[in-house]
């Protein structure tokens, strides 16, 4: 007999998506990830749920969607919490090692604690990474305002304050394995940084040869030619640094790649000021101190001076120290004195000109009304020379000297520079004994004790030693004159600490000791007219006219009429 069979065909649900994302999920190893507790309880609970769906055969359409959708959701959300949870990590061991520091805060230590207490139990707590990324936000807020109102009182126990730095190491970026010779792209800026110069390639790389591990990793440099502007080839930026004094350091290497030499101007810097030289053909450490006296964003990297000619460097694995900030005195009984030179072991209160430090200074030596000479580890802008000096105050540098007219001329500085001896003309006395502070001073180093400026025939040189003696036929001022050191004088002449001297190519006294010497001050009213005559050098100032009774600012040879007395300039 015939009969129906009835065959009813059930569509099959495709399940590549969950599988997909079971399968991401269970690469998770749950037992030793580090997240917020309540997070990978969810975690676990979506991946249980989407393994019995999976299972499941007849699971419709829906609730494989649904499975997927949680799942994935789930992932995220761990992921991201993984995220803020190393982060919390990170700076819970930063905030603990701040409270652990000596410091002159103890309200803001004991707030920093509290802090740290109260960010512990709230992490644990967390149901979203939101919820954990608002646990370091709060914890963050609370190391920075520390950070603005504590100092660390032990010079051996500094405030870490690296976690200002946006991708210190570079390990925020790189786009393959660490080592391998092709992961650098050209032109890809790692989280953080940037350059200043508007050519040049750019990428990250590594040289474990040289430095293990992070240190290895650095954002590198390269142009041909070599820059030579003073603009940051590379760096990085410290957002809202508090007022205080700080120590940078980081790992770095510049060389000129064609010449292959070492001996170039690349510096580390923060901001304007400028640390340790960059000599060095591989990565090695270098530092820069330095005094941030206003809350303000600090630019942090490699930059080249006028005379570079290095056009490959890099630099990595920063560190940010806050310090204790230093007592300087520049005081003649306690000179600067560089470390492997005599007195150096004896004389250990001193300070090595040929390191940075950063402090406030107090300047311990006489100002005259009038003429000084002047040379400072540390520059001053003409604001700040006038608030020390008296207003009106002004600073004078070597201009030339020509021999032809014996004429010795000086110009207009505004302000100090570091190093750079100069001449002060001073509207107000300090006495002998008078304390000079000067605050949140950075003490750029020099390699020399005997630091010097040099133009056309003349060069002027500072003295960082109690004493130096000044060559004969030298000038240096005394008692707000300039002098000259006598050839057979009963004594030497000599300059103390922060003084300097001026030596004039070729000029010397005539056999009866007679010479003339003619001083020029660039834009300013006084011109200086200076005799030899039977050892004393007489200086006339005042405006120089010639016979038909018009001022001459800058006369040469001929007859003037200075003082009221006509004067023959040879």
């Amino acid at each position: 007999p015939a009969f129906a069979v009835k065959i009813e065909v059930v569509a099959s649900v495709d399940k590549t998506a969950l599988q997909n994302a079971i399968a991401n999920a269970e690469a998770v190893d749950q037992a030793t990830v580090q997240a917020p507790a309540q997070i990978l309880s969810a975690f676990a609970t979506a991946l249980t749920e989407a393994q019995a769906i999976n299972a499941k055969s007849d699971a419709t359409p829906t609730e494989v969607a649904n499975a997927t959708t949680a799942l994935t959701a789930a992932q995220t959300e761990l992921n991201a919490a993984i995220e803020a949870y190393e982060a919390y990590l990170e700076l819970k061991d930063y905030a603990d090692a701040l409270v652990a520091v000596a410091n002159d805060n103890a309200t803001a230590n004991g707030v920093l604690a509290t802090a740290i207490s109260t960010a512990e139990t709230d992490i644990a707590d967390v149901t979203t990474a939101a919820e954990a990324a608002a646990v370091n936000t709060a914890l963050r807020t609370a190391m920075d305002t520390y950070a603005a109102a504590a100092n660390p009182t032990d010079e051996a126990q500094p405030f870490n304050l690296t976690y200002m730095l946006v991708n210190p190491d570079l390990t925020k970026f790189w786009d393959g394995v660490p080592g391998d010779a092709d992961s650098g792209t050209w032109g890809v800026v790692p989280d953080g940084w940037a350059s200043e110069q508007d050519d040049g390639n750019k990428q990250v790389m590594t040289n474990a040869a040289a430095v293990s591990g992070d240190k290895a990793i650095f954002y590198e440099y390269w142009s041909n030619p070599a820059k030579a502007n003073g603009l940051f080839n590379l760096y990085t930026t410290v957002a809202n640094l508090p007022v205080g004094t700080y120590n940078m350091s980081c790992y770095a290497f510049a060389q000129d790649q064609y010449a292959g030499t070492n001996t170039a101007g690349v510096y580390f810097y923060a901001n304007d000021t400028q640390g340790s030289q960059v000599k060095n053909t591989t990565l090695t450490q270098q530092s820069v101190e330095f005094v941030n006296t206003t809350v303000q964003d600090v630019k942090i990297g490699l930059k080249p001076t006028n005379t570079n000619t290095y056009n490959w460097m890099g630099i990595g694995y920063l560190e940010l120290y806050k310090i204790p900030a230093a007592t300087i005195v520049l005081d003649p009984d306690d000179p600067m004195i560089a470390e492997g030179t005599e007195g150096y072991e004896a004389d250990f209160e001193g300070y090595d000109y040929k390191l940075e430090k950063a402090g406030d200074v107090t300047l311990r030596r006489p100002i005259k009304v009038g003429l000084n000479t002047l040379v400072l580890p540390f520059s001053m802008t003409q604001a700040e020379v006038e608030a020390t000096f008296g207003e009106g105050s002004k600073i004078s540098i070597l201009k030339e000297y020509n021999s032809e007219t014996e004429s010795l001329r000086f110009t207009r500085q505004e302000g100090v520079v570091a190093n750079r001896p100069c001449l002060l003309k001073a509207t107000q006395a300090i006495a002998e004994g008078t304390d000079i502070l000067i605050e949140g001073r950075t003490l750029v180093a020099c390699e020399s004790g005997l630091p010097s400026y040099a133009v056309t025939g003349a060069t002027m040189y500072g003295t960082y030693a109690a004493q130096t003696t000044v060559p004969v036929n030298s000038f240096y001022v005394q008692n707000g004159e300039l002098v000259y050191a006598e050839e057979g004088a009963p004594r030497e002449s000599w300059v103390n600490m922060t003084r300097a001297y001026i030596t004039l190519e070729g000029w010397a006294p005539d056999a009866s000791g007679a010479k003339s010497l003619n001083i020029f001050f660039d834009d300013e009213e006084a011109t200086g007219i200076a005799t030899l005559e039977n050892g004393k050098l007489n200086i006339r100032t005042g405006k120089a006219y010639d016979l038909s009774g018009r001022e001459v600012k800058n006369p040469t040879k001929g007859l003037y009429i200075i003082d009221g007395k006509k004067v023959f300039l040879k």
